[in-house]
Formats: structure tokens, sequence, C-alpha cells
């Protein structure tokens, strides 16, 4: 399955190219991508974004255009993340959804928010790919100006570390982030004082709020249950979603894996055996439902031992009996 990331990814850097003179459409077809893939959460394959970044920093004159290419943007663009930034009690609150739907945007990245007394560090580590500098120096500068569209008063970070050796356009760095700066760091971090982050927002929303977590957590099941592996497993229990017997000793046995080890990787994408296999068989009873099937056939399929036993299952997965389910459909 091959890598992808959140749409929004991409509006900065296809604006960037139209500063430069660069027709969006001709950029678009040439990736064989159109205005229709950039929107309603769509997913952009990791080598159209590789390949995107490749033309903008060929054609920019500008090497400091990792840093620049953020700064102009409407947030408004940033989709989701926006609305969960901007609807936020504070900034601090903002960032700490931003670390929480992260994986969103890619799962090369890793971002982690730690407070310690007054202080709150924004850590940002991303694998040492062709673009990977660039990368960084823009989610620095995104989280920066997301920050100050909410904030009252311009925040500016205590410090900004950074693992890669100081570049010839450091000088941006200082315009930009107008703080202390050290290159050759051990962790690539942003340091901000507390207090400039628990400014109230003026325009927070917590219905605004509500809504947008509820949907970047429908977004982040997707991405969690569409990784290689979980693709894997799922396959794999869909062949034996009629045997009631089929374990996880039965499913290690077919990875070629020990317990312990799926166990681990099911947890990284937050989530058990038994979870997944219910989820495996409320998606197919609820399939075959909708395809008009009778509950007895769709308990017959599952092997349920009678129909009350399929009905109290359905009823715990999703809320409601497949008698009444089938009456609302």
């Amino acid at each position: 399955m091959e890598d992808t990331v959140y749409n929004y990814v991409v509006f900065d850097l296809l604006n960037g190219l139209d500063e430069l003179g660069i027709e969006r459409s001709k950029i678009l077809s040439q990736l064989n991508l159109t205005e229709s893939d950039l929107k309603n959460d769509m997913r952009i394959p990791m080598d159209k974004v590789e390949e995107i970044w490749s033309m903008l920093i060929k054609k920019s004159p500008d090497p400091a255009i990792g840093l620049k290419v953020s700064l102009n943007t409407d947030p408004k663009e940033y989709g989701i993340f926006a609305a969960l930034y901007f609807s936020s009690k504070n900034a601090l609150q903002g960032m700490r959804m931003y670390e929480k739907y992260i994986n969103l945007i890619s799962h090369y990245d890793f971002l982690k928010l730690e407070i310690v007394n007054d202080v709150v560090k924004l850590s940002y580590n991303f694998p040492d790919l062709p673009h990977s500098i660039q990368v960084i120096e823009r989610t620095f500068v995104m989280a920066l100006v997301l920050t100050n569209k909410i904030s009252t008063k311009i925040v500016r970070p205590l410090s900004l570390n950074l693992v890669h050796q100081k570049p010839e356009y450091y000088r941006a760095y200082t315009e930009i982030f107008n703080c202390e700066i050290s290159f050759s760091s051990e962790q690539n971090n942003m340091i901000f004082s507390r207090e400039d982050l628990e400014r109230e927002n003026l325009v927070q929303n917590n219905y605004l709020n509500l809504i947008s977590t509820n949907h970047a957590d429908k977004l982040l099941d997707q991405v969690k249950m569409n990784t290689p592996f979980i693709t894997r497993v799922t396959n794999i229990l869909m062949n034996n979603v009629s045997n009631t017997n089929f374990g996880l000793s039965n499913l290690a046995k077919d990875l070629g894996m020990s317990d312990r080890s799926i166990r681990r990787k099911l947890q990284e994408a937050d989530l058990s055996f038994i979870q997944l296999k219910n989820k495996i068989r409320m998606d197919i009873s609820i399939t075959m439902l909708d395809k008009n099937h009778t509950i007895q056939e769709v308990t017959y399929f599952l092997n349920f031992s009678d129909q009350s036993a399929f009905s109290k299952a359905f009823k715990k997965w999703t809320g409601v009996s497949p008698a009444n389910y089938i009456k609302v459909k």
C-alpha cells in the first residue's frame, strides 16, 4: 500500500509555485491530479508530494523556501487542522490537537508536546528523506502562524533547536522566529512560554471544536486501519470471519509472528485483536443487512449460535438492534 498524506499538505507548496508564475493546473496535470483531489479530506500519494517539493525547490531562487512557503498561506486552507486550532480554548489546546492528529498528515511525522512547569516544548522529527529539512522548517513555521492567528498578543518562541547544520540562509530563521536559534542540536524542538500559549482565544467555539474533533477522530481511525500491517491482518480475519474459534494464536501462525509482536503492533494503532475482529464482523453484518440479507442469513454466515446472540452482539456494536437498523436504514 502506498504512503499518502492529508491533502492540505500540498496547498502551501502549490501556492508557492503559483507565486513563481507556474500555473497550478499545469502542475496538477503533470502529476495526474485534479482540483477535486485537493478537497473533501482526500489523501495524496507521498511520491506526488515529493515531486511538488522538487519542483518548488528547483524553480525557487530562494533557498529559504521551506521556511517561507507557509508564511503567507491562508490558514483556512489547513482544513480540519485550522478548524481544530481556531476553535480551541487557547494555543496550548490547539497544539495538543496538533500533537494528537499529526498522523493525519503522514505516518512519517512524529510530534510530541511536553509541559514542564512554565515551559512548553514542541518536538518534531521527520525521517531523512530528500526534503526533510524543508518539511521540518515548514512544520515549525506553520505551528507559529496558527498560534499567532488565535492569540491576543504576538507570540514568539523562547528558543528553536534544530538537528541539521546551520544553513547559508540562517538569517531567515531569525527574521521569522525572532528567538534564540541553535543548529546541530540533538533534537528538533521549539520552546514557548506556557503563559503565552494559555492566552484566551477570542474566537474559540466549543461546539465547532466538538464537531471538528469527532470528524478528526473518524479520519484518524481510517488512517490507522489503512496501514499495511492492519490491512494484512484484516484480510486474514475476513477470510476466517465464520470461524468463531479463530484466535490470536491462529493469526500469529498465519503471519509468522509471535502473539506478543502482534499485540504490540495492534496497540500502535490503538487496537486490540478483539476490537479489530469485532469491527470486521460488525462491518460485514451491516453490509449484508444493507444488501437486504435477512437477520437469519447474517447469523448463519457469521456463525452465531442463534439470532438472539447475533442481535445482542449487533446492538453492542452499533447501539441498535438489527431489526431496528433494518427499519430505519
